[in-house]
């Protein structure tokens, strides 16, 4: 176990390097940390080369096939990438004026997937942060706000309000 201190950890997941990649929240400022298995801090990733900062409410994490670190910014109401030095690639904000991103996760293809909690969809997007599509299911989903995948064609997603979680299968085109 480690300590993050005055930071609110609010996303985490594994990297393919064995180590975690946290996302942390403090007061209006967020960061995303890279931790060793026994808790060493091994990288911070908080401002852009113009000292600017990346997030402002991070809250979810993934890291992609090409080793990107995405992160969705529930303040900015976008997705973040960085690569794995920590240097920004792109931002997505959506197709339509309301995006609100929440939660992300990538498949072996290196596509992103991010729920939009308001519009009730999946926006799927290549590696570059290309729009490819939406997912919406047959099953209605209400507000995804959590996405994990089950292989490259199958997801369960986390509902809010009904607190359900739903495992959908889709056709991956490989793209």
């Amino acid at each position: 176990m480690f300590t993050t201190g005055d930071w609110k950890p609010s996303g985490i997941t594994g990297s393919a390097s064995g180590n975690l990649l946290v996302c942390l929240r403090k007061d209006y400022e967020s960061k995303v940390v890279r931790y060793s298995s026994t808790g060493t801090v091994l990288q911070e990733i908080q401002h852009d080369s113009q000292g600017q900062p990346l997030y402002q409410h991070a809250c979810n994490i993934a890291e992609n096939v090409n080793r990107d670190i995405i992160v969705t910014d529930t303040v900015k109401q976008l997705v973040m990438v960085v690569d794995k030095q920590g240097i920004s690639r792109y931002s997505y904000s959506g197709k339509e004026n309301s995006f609100n991103p929440l939660g992300n996760a990538t498949n072996s293809f290196g596509h992103i997937f991010v729920t939009d909690i308001k519009d009730n969809n999946i926006h799927m997007l290549d590696r570059d942060g290309g729009f490819l599509r939406y997912i919406i299911p047959e099953e209605w989903i209400e507000a995804p706000c959590a996405v994990c995948m089950l292989g490259d064609t199958e997801m369960v997603i986390g509902e809010y309000y009904t607190r359900l979680a739903k495992i959908f299968k889709f056709i991956e085109n490989k793209n």
